[in-house]
């Protein structure tokens, strides 16, 4: 799979702007993921009482169960390396200012009022380091 380099500042917005929706994401699978975990538990548990004639079905469902768990797991392993990836990106701008306001705003979910009063900056100030960090920023996307 080729890698592209963004260049447009808006473009790496939005790709920034999915992280928190993609962590949201990485949450509700870990939660089914968990779900389905204990449900397999379960049944394992309960499997010594069903009679002989219902063992396949179980069986079946389990596999089922299986199956949709390892789904569940591979995004969650895609999921996380593109959070991650998004993070080591802005972890390598050299400027620290420029890293701190890219991890509050895209990563916290921070306004631009909110980070005036945690970096003691103008707002303009802050939009100015924004948009540096932006364009320092190397983030690339599968083609």
């Amino acid at each position: 799979m080729a890698k592209r380099l963004i260049k447009d500042r808006n473009e790496k917005k939005e790709v920034l702007k999915e992280y928190i929706q993609i962590e949201l994401e990485l949450e509700l699978l870990k939660a089914q993921e968990e779900k389905i975990r204990e449900n397999k538990l379960q049944i394992k548990q309960s499997i010594s009482s069903i009679h002989a004639s219902r063992g396949n079905d179980i069986t079946d469902y389990i596999i089922k169960l299986d199956d949709i768990q390892n789904k569940i797991n591979k995004k969650i392993m895609y999921i996380t390396m593109k959070l991650n990836k998004i993070e080591k990106a802005i972890y390598t701008l050299k400027n620290v200012q420029e890293r701190n306001i890219l991890r509050l705003r895209y990563i916290e979910g921070k306004s631009i009022k909110e980070i005036e009063q945690v970096m003691y900056q103008a707002r303009r100030t802050l939009y100015n380091i924004e948009n540096n960090a932006l364009d320092n920023l190397k983030l690339y996307k599968n083609i």
